[in-house]
């Protein structure tokens, strides 16, 4: 592998980190190694940096531009990426690996998407319960009543109930929500 390789490279790209480069000439050179091929493409990179041919436009990660494209270099770079939990424009650091701008917002989605399978679980637990429901559009009769609230002050819980009454455990919540605010039922 030569610079010229490594040139032909970087004059496609314009806008690019090392990693990109890098990546893109394994495709041809990987039985070279991997770290073969970052120390080239580095050493080279860095020798063009000294020459002025290339100019090095952000520090943290390291960016680099040819030198007419410096100037404007996030017009013509790909590698900005937007962060889907708070919004911001970020430089990846690792290639295409990164989703989050940060560890906080990394934390948060993966906070977030804990509580959507939570409900989920809750959701298909409740609703196990529904398949049961043989009278889930029929009116409450005093005698269901009675049975929901002894259910109840055993200890039951909604889920328990609503199989146990052939209802649905929302029907049961809401008759349950009514009865206390009715002044019935504990």
């Amino acid at each position: 592998m030569r610079k010229s390789d490594i040139w032909i490279v970087i004059e496609d790209s314009k806008v690019f980190q090392l990693s990109e480069i890098v990546e893109v000439l394994l495709k041809e050179w990987e039985f070279l190694g991997k770290n073969y091929v970052r120390n080239k493409v580095q050493s080279a990179v860095y020798s063009w940096v000294t020459c002025g041919l290339i100019v090095k436009v952000n520090d943290d990660p390291p960016v680099f531009a040819l030198k007419k494209y410096a100037d404007d270099w996030k017009e013509h770079y790909s590698g900005i990426k937007t962060c889907p939990v708070c919004g911001t424009p970020f430089i990846s650091k690792r290639g295409e690996q990164d989703r989050y701008c940060s560890k906080k917002c990394y934390e948060k989605a993966k906070t977030r998407r804990s509580k959507e399978k939570t409900r989920e679980r809750v959701k298909n637990y409740l609703h196990s319960a529904d398949s049961t429901a043989v009278n889930k559009y029929k009116e409450w009769t005093e005698k269901d009543i009675e049975i929901l609230r002894k259910l109840k002050e055993k200890g039951k819980s909604c889920r328990e109930i609503a199989t146990e009454l052939g209802r649905t455990v929302y029907s049961v919540r809401w008759k349950l929500q009514r009865l206390k605010e009715a002044g019935y039922a504990s």
